[in-house]
């Protein structure tokens, strides 16, 4: 089990995340996050992406984050949130 630690930037982040989603897909973007904590907790490199450094990226429509694992400590430290628009979106 990791422990997951969201950043100042990323919690900034999140509310920026909520407005995006608007009052329709408030919900989607709830299960979305819920869904990338779970994730995180038990299995951070699965079902997601390397990007430079230690780095890696998770994308569970439509919502991604950006974040760190720090496997000694069984800690990710999500440094980043964003929303993600589908085709079609705003």
């Amino acid at each position: 089990m990791f422990t997951v630690v969201v950043d100042e930037a990323a919690k900034a982040d999140l509310e920026a995340v909520w407005v995006a989603a608007g009052p329709a897909g408030k919900d989607e973007a709830l299960r979305a996050l819920t869904a990338i904590n779970e994730q995180l907790t038990t299995a951070p490199y699965e079902q997601s992406e390397s990007r430079e450094g230690q780095q890696r990226i998770m994308v569970k429509l439509p919502v991604a984050v950006r974040y760190v694992v720090h496997e000694m400590i069984s800690r990710v430290n999500v440094v980043n949130v964003w929303y993600v628009h589908r085709r079609g979106q705003g």
